[in-house]
């Protein structure tokens, strides 16, 4: 048996439902009481989370590591001009918006890249 998130805003009762699905975990019924914001919050931050993980097992930063911190800065300070830009033309975004949205956007952008071919793997 779990809590449920109300069904409208003002509801002063609680609802439970009963979960029969013995995979269904507590996390994910905690995860979908969570609104996007904070989905794309919790997000966010395991991907950063288990970036540092990365760093705190290899140690020292290899090439591909920094290379990859450069280019999230990089495309976090494209998109932070954009939503800048959009601003300016007339568009709505809250401004604290902005900064948590180019940082999530860099992250989702890391995670679409694959290391680098080295030279001679590509020659082999």
């Amino acid at each position: 048996m779990v809590y449920a998130k109300p069904f409208y805003k003002g509801q002063r009762s609680t609802s439970n439902r009963i979960v029969y699905d013995p995979q269904v975990k507590y996390e994910d019924t905690l995860r979908s009481r969570l609104t996007a914001k904070q989905q794309m919050e919790l997000s966010e931050a395991e991907t950063n989370a288990q970036l540092q993980d990365k760093i705190d097992q290899s140690g020292t930063n290899s090439d591909v590591e920094l290379d990859l911190s450069s280019l999230r800065a990089e495309f976090q300070c494209l998109t932070t001009d954009y939503f800048t830009r959009a601003l300016a033309a007339g568009w709505r975004i809250k401004p604290d918006v902005v900064q948590s949205a180019s940082i999530m956007l860099a992250n989702q952008a890391l995670d679409l890249l694959t290391e680098p071919h080295i030279a001679e793997e590509v020659a082999a």
